[in-house]
């Protein structure tokens, strides 16, 4: 993977975030009624998931451009969590402020969006254990997986030794 082609790939998550971002506010300021209330509030939330598909391609690409440092290892899947956290904290609190349909709805969906972008920034941090990514992307198809665990030296094999 070249550099220019790495970088297209990290950017359109993030662009796609800043669409709903964008979107959502848009959509909050078309009106004070039940409905945009909720579906601005749920696109906004929207760029939450969009960020964290970033973390994910981005912790596999850098892997691929040989660009992964120990600080990106801990950041971006640290950064992915702490979205979902706040995301997550605002839906609380947009379900918090009241009985009434628009914040029960919205905080709710707001919170399960925040849930959402935790489960992909679970990827995010799996993915820093592809210590064989950069290994295998330089072979061709022919060789396969290089230095790949057999399953004697692996734990969730044992159903396979039986």
């Amino acid at each position: 993977m070249n550099f220019a082609v790495s970088v297209l790939f990290r950017a359109i998550p993030l662009v796609f975030g800043a669409v709903c971002l964008a979107y959502g506010l848009y959509i909050n300021s078309g009106g004070a009624d039940a409905n945009h209330f909720v579906a601005g509030h749920v696109n906004i939330a929207l760029t939450a998931i969009c960020y964290a598909l970033f973390t994910t391609a981005a912790t596999i690409i850098r892997q691929l451009i040989h660009r992964y440092s120990l600080f990106w290892r801990i950041a971006l899947p640290l950064s992915g969590y702490v979205v979902a956290l706040v995301t997550m904290g605002w839906g609380v609190a947009v379900a918090l402020r009241g009985d009434a349909a628009e914040f029960v709805v919205g905080g709710h969906v707001v919170i399960g969006v925040g849930l959402i972008a935790a489960c992909v920034s679970t990827v995010a941090t799996a993915s820093t254990a592809f210590a064989l990514i950069p290994v295998n992307a330089a072979g061709s198809p022919e060789d396969g997986p290089r230095r790949a665990p057999t399953c004697e030296r692996w734990a969730w094999c044992w159903w396979r030794s039986r």
